[in-house]
């Protein structure tokens, strides 16, 4: 009986030393929780990084479109001044040519200080192409309606770009020139909808 309780003893023994070096041979590196700052975790420096690039393009975006608008309210402003017959419509249209003249020097500034190189700013023109091969075709009351009709629509979009961009935009200096071109933007769309109005009536439509 003596002997077999030895032999227990010792199988126990035995046992414990192999579970001792189970524990010994394994990656202390597993036990470990996740590193809270990997990259592609969220919340992580990565995901901040990536959300302040998206940051930067989307106020860089807004630059080259704002751009673009402004350099087609310039140039079919000038169209407009040679083609409208109504009167209102051609001083709207020396308006759209001085004040946008003038926001897009600003806005040149405002790349420059919230460090957005020029030359990756997109202000593609191509867009507003068919609007001005359309309105090129066109004359008398007309183009009348139909210039207004695009300025209604394009200063629609404008106000709610820059709505949003002075509500949120990541550079301060974007920021506060979209606050600043608010009030413009929205006296253009007040005048432009005022005289579409005019003309419809004095059309009978």
């Amino acid at each position: 009986m003596k002997r077999w309780n030895h032999a227990l003893v010792a199988l126990s023994l035995c046992m414990a030393a192999a579970a001792s070096a189970c524990a010994g041979d394994r990656d202390p590196d597993t036990a470990k929780p996740a590193d809270p700052g990997a990259v592609g975790t969220a919340g992580t420096p990565a995901a901040k990084a990536d959300t302040d690039r998206a940051a930067v393009r989307s106020d860089r975006d807004f630059i080259g479109d704002m751009l673009a608008d402004g350099r087609a309210e310039v140039e079919l402003g000038n169209l407009a001044r040679e083609k409208a017959l109504n009167q209102e419509v051609k001083d709207f249209a020396a308006m759209m040519v001085r004040d946008h003249s003038k926001a897009g020097a600003e806005l040149k500034t405002v790349a420059t200080q919230a460090n957005i190189e020029m030359a990756t700013v997109d202000a593609d023109m191509d867009q507003h192409k068919d609007v001005r091969d359309r309105l090129a075709t066109l004359s008398g009351m007309e183009f009348d309606r139909a210039y207004i009709k695009a300025m209604v629509d394009d200063h629609e979009t404008a106000v709610k770009d820059a709505e949003a961009k002075a509500d949120s935009a990541d550079n301060d200096h974007v920021k506060q020139w979209a606050a600043r071109a608010l009030p413009t933007l929205k006296k253009h769309l007040e005048a432009a909808k005022d005289i579409h109005d005019a003309l419809d009536k004095r059309s009978g439509t």
